[in-house]
């Protein structure tokens, strides 16, 4: 397959990265870099847990700005006005003084490439938890902290505590490829030498030419959306650290702090088509840190996992079993039989760790609303645990996806095991949760049904397995332009459902994972129609904005205020419609009753 050019992609990027939004970052680091909107001005966070927030602060979700009045100034330490110029691989600033410029340098560190031969510098302020060894001396190691330097000859510095922080002033003479260094570090790591700025671009550039030449081309009319996506999967790329054994992508730098279980499922969908390798270790991540019970952790960050949360009452959490059908989606396009002998036995194990709490018919249950994914939904107002039709059709592709796996592994009496575990799961939800009266699969707390009616009602239509007449009552329901089938579907609570909310996350909006989920569903029922349809409808929402967001307003098609920009699952999403369409079409999904082949 041809790959994209590089030049292409840079010059379809300049200028549609906005960092009023998008923070500036690079491949592999927690570095972000925000311009105030409206105004001139930078502020700079560090998409990274801190143990030693500030009190009251949540260190994953309410980062504050670390680096904020941040502006260039001139001979006279004024602060100058700016145009901007954004790039993947950096950031141009032009002043009355000359251009400034900015990238991030492999690790923890911001190179401020300065105008030649003038007098120039920046200002800004430091907030906690960030230190100034200068002035801070008390338990530093504790910290993180900031230490400047600059190639120019000299630099001046004058350090002004202030009541909530730091003011720093820095000045110098520059010559001809100067530049200043910003290093954010903690404990005993060094703060390497300043470098030419020149050396920093072409290492900056370099890493994203190397990127996006792995990158399939495309050509058409979502080209620029197309090439976005990759950026935005880019840029949330982190390097291995701590608890993250190997290079991982955050669902945004800007919110999500960390590598999310469900998450690096459908990253994968995207990264298999550029790099295989990268995209088996985004579940390797979470594979690594199973328990001996078989969960998996609801997400991985550099000093540990989250697998129990407090709120809004303490439970385990993970997230929602899809991890062997992501498996499977990786090997379509990279065949690699010791990668899933590798994670057979983990798989299953996570399979199996859903039915040691299952209620009395057999069918898995949800305990805690965070380990649905679906953290807000309506889904969960009448409390726990709560039997659901979601997760138990997820444990059926499961099944399914495990039946393959043992095949292409040369177990063909397991995969006749597995697929007839995912005959009789189907039937148990048929016979315990399907209402006829209804026409769709409620939920259950405490055996009584659960009003609440979303799409997730209709997920047993992604098993292949239902009957004609059961099958046909979900389409009706899915179709429905009062309930799902919004201007942008799908809504992922029923519009005429008094619980229908637009603006908040799982109460109504549109997200796109879950319309690929159904555009699954319906190639492989055989409804391609509609299934090209609402993959149409998902392409058109997402190239009506100029970002790509968490969810969507699914009667405006507009991103609610708290829907996290920069998203990466999103993009992942984007890509996989785009490039994987014609070659995973309806062939690649089998109908009811067909053989499973390795």
């Amino acid at each position: 397959m041809e790959n994209m050019s590089p030049t292409a992609a840079s010059r379809s990027l300049q200028n549609r990265i906005d960092i009023t939004r998008d923070p500036f970052s690079d491949l592999g680091s927690p570095l972000l870099v925000y311009k105030h909107r409206g105004r001139d001005g930078l502020y700079m966070e560090v998409a990274r847990r801190f143990s030693s927030s500030p009190p009251g602060q949540d260190p994953v979700q309410e980062r504050r700005p670390c680096i904020d009045h941040f502006t260039f100034t001139d001979q006279h330490g004024s602060s100058l006005d700016f145009n901007l110029t954004t790039h993947p691989h950096a950031l141009l600033f032009e002043t009355q003084r000359g251009a400034f410029q900015l990238a991030i340098r492999e690790g923890d560190t911001f190179a401020i490439g300065l105008p030649p031969k003038t007098r120039c510098g920046v200002m800004f302020r430091v907030h906690p938890p960030l230190r100034i060894p200068s002035i801070h001396d008390d338990n530093l190691g504790r910290f993180p902290r900031l230490e400047c330097k600059t190639t120019a000859p000299r630099l001046e510095q004058k350090i002004i505590p202030t009541g909530r922080g730091v003011e720093v002033k820095l000045k110098c003479h520059t010559g001809e490829d100067d530049a200043l260094h910003l290093h954010i570090t903690t404990g005993d790591q060094p703060n390497p030498q300043a470098i030419p700025f020149s050396q920093v671009l072409k290492t900056s550039a370099d890493r994203w030419r190397d990127w996006f030449a792995r990158v399939p081309a495309l050509h058409g009319p979502h080209q620029d959306l197309y090439h976005y996506a990759w950026w935005v999967l880019g840029n949330n790329l982190i390097h291995p650290q701590g608890s993250i054994p190997f290079p991982g992508v955050m669902p945004s730098k800007t919110k999500y702090i960390g590598i999310w279980n469900w998450d690096a499922c459908f990253h994968a969908l995207a990264l298999r088509h550029m790099d295989p390798e990268l995209a088996r270790d985004q579940l390797r991540i979470i594979l690594a840190h199973q328990k001996a019970n078989g969960m998996l952790p609801d997400a991985v960050h550099q000093d540990g996992v989250v697998d129990w949360i407090d709120h809004p009452f303490p439970n385990f959490v993970t997230k929602p079993p899809i991890l062997a059908w992501a498996a499977l989606k990786i090997h379509e396009v990279d065949p690699q039989p010791s990668f899933l002998e590798e994670i057979y036995p983990k798989a299953v194990a996570w399979h199996d760790w859903w039915f040691s709490g299952a209620d009395e018919d057999g069918l898995a249950q949800y305990h805690h609303p965070y380990a649905s994914g679906l953290d807000d939904s309506p889904l969960w107002d009448h409390g726990f645990p709560v039997t659901s039709p979601d997760l138990n059709t997820y444990l059926v592709i499961q099944r399914e996806s495990l039946a393959d796996i043992s095949r292409i592994l040369g177990e063909e009496k397991q995969a006749a095991a597995w697929l007839e575990g995912a005959d009789e799961l189907t039937e148990r939800m048929m016979e315990h949760l399907y209402a006829p009266e209804l026409g769709y699969f409620p939920a259950k707390n405490g055996g009584q049904l659960i009003p609440a009616f979303t799409p997730f009602n209709l997920y047993p239509l992604w098993t292949g397995r239902l009957p004609s007449s059961i099958q046909n009552r979900l389409l009706e329901h899915l179709k429905d332009q009062r309930k799902f089938w919004s201007a942008f579907p799908l809504a992922t609570v029923a519009m005429d459902s008094p619980s229908f909310d637009p603006h908040t996350m799982w109460r109504g909006p549109t997200w796109v994972n879950i319309n690929y989920l159904f555009i699954q569903a319906l190639s492989r029922i055989g409804e391609d129609h509609l299934a090209h349809e609402l993959r149409q409808r998902t392409l058109a929402l997402l190239g009506n904005h100029p970002g790509l967001f968490e969810y969507y307003h699914p009667q405006t098609g507009q991103p609610p205020a708290e829907a996290a920009p920069m998203f990466s699952w999103t993009a992942a999403v984007v890509i996989d419609l785009l490039l994987g369409w014609k070659k995973q079409g309806k062939a690649s999904f089998r109908k009811e009753g067909e053989k499973v082949h390795g």
